[in-house]
């Protein structure tokens, strides 16, 4: 799709999102780097953690982690992905793609409806009938499962996304009126993005018992292992997939 969408144009993707999605939205800190460039993380960056699961992303990927990698390395090789991995943001231009309902807002009335289109995602385990997807955009998930409860309730919306040693999550839910940003820096452990949506909605859920109405979106920002730096500017990943649909 990023490469149909500059054929289409003639203008590289980066240009593209910035020009559709970003100004718009006034997000002066989340960036698509040129496919071209350096690859080095604007500064203050989190510190990615690998692990084994993005260990194996590697090596499928045909670029195994290198012994001794530094930031640089690895955000090098997240570059040439493009839309599928390499924008960055901080968390408070990661909570105002939420607050647009990751891309809806940017968009006409039809188009919205088309995108809200959701259907079954499939896959292979027994879980996966339960989950749907529209236009670069998913509803976050929630059932019970032979007793057991998944996902989280309050009618979120958004996308999520996961990297060479980041994960990242931007939801929106009319329901509550809030939307939510969280980011992890490994991709080994991308659910706990969705515990921190979880605890937010439960605590969304108690204020309205209480007839408290959130006055602001909160952010969790949860770190991977105590030895990781503060997570200023994650790599974003697959939520980029969902900027590529509003260009096309």
């Amino acid at each position: 799709m990023e490469l149909i969408a500059e054929k289409v144009t003639g203008r590289p993707i980066a240009d593209l999102v910035g020009k559709y999605v970003l100004a718009p939205l006034n997000l002066r800190e989340m960036a698509l780097p040129p496919r071209n460039s350096s690859g080095y993380l604007p500064e203050p960056a989190a510190r990615p953690h690998t692990g084994y699961n993005c260990a194996g992303e590697f090596a499928a990927s045909g670029a195994p982690i290198g012994a001794g990698w530094t930031i640089d390395d690895i955000y090098r090789s997240l570059v040439v992905v493009g839309t599928g991995g390499a924008m960055t943001s901080t968390i408070g231009d990661l909570v105002s793609w939420a607050d647009s309902s990751v891309g809806d807002t940017l968009l006409m009335p039809a188009t919205v409806a088309e995108r809200h289109k959701r259907l079954p995602m499939g896959g292979p385990d027994e879980l996966s009938r339960f989950m749907s997807y529209g236009l670069g955009q998913e509803k976050q998930y929630h059932f019970f499962y032979d007793g057991v409860e998944y996902g989280v309730p309050g009618d979120w919306i958004g996308h999520g996304g996961d990297s060479f040693g980041f994960a990242s999550l931007a939801m929106r839910s009319n329901q509550h009126n809030a939307s939510f940003a969280a980011v992890a820096n490994t991709c080994n452990l991308a659910e706990l993005n969705t515990a921190a949506l979880k605890v937010y909605n439960e605590d969304l859920v108690a204020r309205d018992a209480t007839t408290e109405a959130p006055t602001t979106a909160q952010t969790f920002e949860p770190t991977a292992a105590p030895e990781s730096d503060a997570a200023r500017r994650p790599t974003l990943g697959a939520v980029a997939v969902a900027l590529l649909a509003l260009v096309v």
